[in-house]
C-alpha cells in the first residue's frame, strides 16, 4: 500500500510538471513561496500547480498539488479525493498513515543543494486552502520532512503560501 501511494504521487508529480507551462496565464501567478529551516534553511520559491489525476489501479480520482518547478525545492502534495476540494485546513501525514474516511494529504519533495538532490518524504503538517474553484488554489501550508535520500534521517520544515493555476487536462496515472 505504501509503496503504491508513493508511486502514485511521483506520476502525479511527473504528469503535472510536465504540463506546468501552460498555466502561467496572468502575471505573478501560478506561484509559491516559503521557508525552509533545519538541515537547510533558505528561502524558496517557483511555479505551483495543480490538477486531476485518474489512478485507474485503484479506480479513483485524486487532487495532485505542485510547488517549486523551476525553483531548488519542489514539493509535491496528493489527496486521494475527488477532483476538487472545499476551503479549509487538511492534515498532512506520513505515507502510510490509515486516516479512515477524513482528507489527508501525503508527499514529498526534493531539494537541490548546488550539484546534489536530496529526497525528502513529507512526516507531517497540514495545508490551508484559502480560495479552490475549477482554475485556481491559493493557501498556505506548513509541513515536516524527513531525508531520505540520503537517508540520514535530517529533518527540515518549509511554510509557504501557493497560488497555483490548475492544468486544464485530466491524465491517467502511469503503472
Amino acid at each position: 500500500m505504501l509503496r503504491a501511494a508513493l508511486r502514485t504521487a511521483l506520476a502525479a508529480t511527473i504528469v503535472l510538471a510536465a504540463c506546468g507551462e501552460d498555466t502561467e496565464d496572468e502575471p505573478g501567478r501560478s506561484l509559491f513561496a516559503g521557508t525552509m529551516t533545519g538541515v537547510y534553511a533558505a528561502p524558496v520559491a517557483g511555479k505551483a500547480v495543480f490538477g486531476v489525476t485518474l489512478d485507474d489501479a485503484a479506480n479513483g480520482s485524486g487532487f495532485s498539488l505542485v510547488l517549486g518547478e523551476g525553483g531548488a525545492a519542489r514539493i509535491a502534495l496528493f489527496a486521494y479525493v475527488a477532483p476538487t476540494l472545499l476551503s479549509g485546513t487538511y492534515e498532512i501525514v506520513a505515507p502510510g498513515f490509515d486516516a479512515g474516511s477524513d482528507t489527508v494529504f501525503t508527499g514529498f519533495l526534493t531539494y537541490s543543494a548546488g550539484a546534489t538532490v536530496d529526497s525528502f518524504e513529507i512526516r507531517g503538517g497540514s495545508i490551508t486552502l484559502t480560495r479552490t474553484n475549477h482554475n485556481r488554489t491559493s493557501g498556505l501550508f506548513e509541513l515536516r520532512a524527513e531525508r531520505t535520500s540520503p537517508a540520514d534521517g535530517a529533518q527540515l520544515t518549509i511554510n509557504g503560501t501557493f497560488d497555483a493555476g490548475q492544468i486544464p487536462q485530466v491524465f491517467p496515472l502511469p503503472e
